[in-house]
């Protein structure tokens, strides 16, 4: 893309379109470097640590709810299981308190995924909004 902002520099007739297409040729190059999240990354960290891919794309706040969700509900499925354990005998409310904690936990993961998605998406959004005053402010 950079090429074709060179070519159409060269080819421009106005000097300030011309001054444009080169300045949108640097930028685009620049466009390349934008600071990314791996989705990959971001959801193998939540897998392991719940919200860290959250942190790990600057969700502060989702990152230390997602921690604190999983961590409150991964408790109470161990206190439901040593109340099994010790005294019912049946393990109902471990089963039904540990697939909310696995809800939540898939939740943390697939949210860290979604998350450096959108965080990627944003960085192009803003990027390409410069490009835009650019393209649109040329006086012809």
């Amino acid at each position: 893309a950079g090429e074709l902002f060179g070519e159409a520099a060269d080819l421009a007739k106005l000097p300030a379109l011309q001054a444009v297409t080169r300045e949108l040729r640097t930028e685009v190059l620049q466009g390349a470097d934008l600071p990314r999240r791996s989705p990959t990354l971001a959801a193998l960290m939540s897998a392991i640590i719940p919200g860290s891919g959250q942190f790990y794309c600057g969700h502060t706040y989702d990152g230390l709810q997602a921690f604190l969700y999983v961590g409150a509900f991964s408790l109470a499925t161990y206190a439901a299981y040593r109340y099994d354990h010790d005294i019912n005998d049946n393990y109902v409310s471990t089963y039904a308190v540990g697939t909310v904690t696995a809800m939540f936990y898939a939740a943390n993961v697939i949210g860290a995924y979604k998350v450096a998605g959108f965080h990627n998406l944003r960085q192009q959004e803003i990027f390409l909004d410069g490009v835009r005053v650019k393209v649109f402010e040329v006086d012809f």
